[in-house]
């Protein structure tokens, strides 16, 4: 059992077959949970980010709950150094519904790097609003400070002059994983 098929199998994209069970109970007595602040596990070759089953919306939003990692996705360092990201830093979850059209998809995964929340430049972030997890496009006016807030689809409002403590940014989203139909 690899770590692909591990991924697979936790979020439903193939059954445990019952010859696993015991492979996935000896991985599981032998790696303990990581936390958001804990630096995730490599071997070296690899730094294993973690996935957690939490759903960012592009588009009204989704309930956004402390929740354990459900597995971990292997990530080549080098690639993470060419990112700039500090892999204690990272994380993915899922994106859903059509607001971040054409740049996002529903199903997509967005690795999220919790070390840039201030948004010196445009980009896409993961924001928390009243416990709602949401992926928008932030930019940050030089002078006032203030924030826009948009979506990428234009079916989709957006609001200007957002004073920054109006919402939390949970990180900035610097890599997009999509599966090709």
């Amino acid at each position: 059992l690899d770590q692909s098929q591990g991924y697979r199998i936790a979020n439903g994209k193939r059954p445990l077959r019952l010859a696993e069970i015991p492979l996935v109970e000896r991985y599981l007595e032998t790696r303990a949970p990581i936390g958001l602040d804990e630096a995730p596990p490599s071997d070296g070759a690899t730094v294993a980010v973690p996935v957690y089953d939490l759903r960012a919306a592009a588009g009204a939003g989704s309930l956004a709950v402390d929740a354990a990692p459900i597995g971990r996705m292997p990530f080549d360092p080098l690639f993470l150094r060419r990112l700039q990201a500090d892999p204690s830093k990272l994380f993915l979850i899922e994106i859903v519904g059509d607001s971040g059209r054409p740049t996002l998809h529903h199903g997509d995964h967005a690795l999220v790097d919790r070390g840039q929340t201030t948004p010196r430049r445009e980009g896409l972030y993961v924001i928390r609003i009243d416990d709602v997890l949401q992926v928008k496009r932030l930019s940050m006016n030089p002078v006032t400070k203030r924030l826009t807030v948009k979506s990428d689809n234009p079916d989709y409002p957006s609001h200007e002059d957002v004073p920054p403590d109006d919402i939390a940014i949970v990180g900035r989203v610097i890599w997009i994983g999509r599966s090709l139909p």
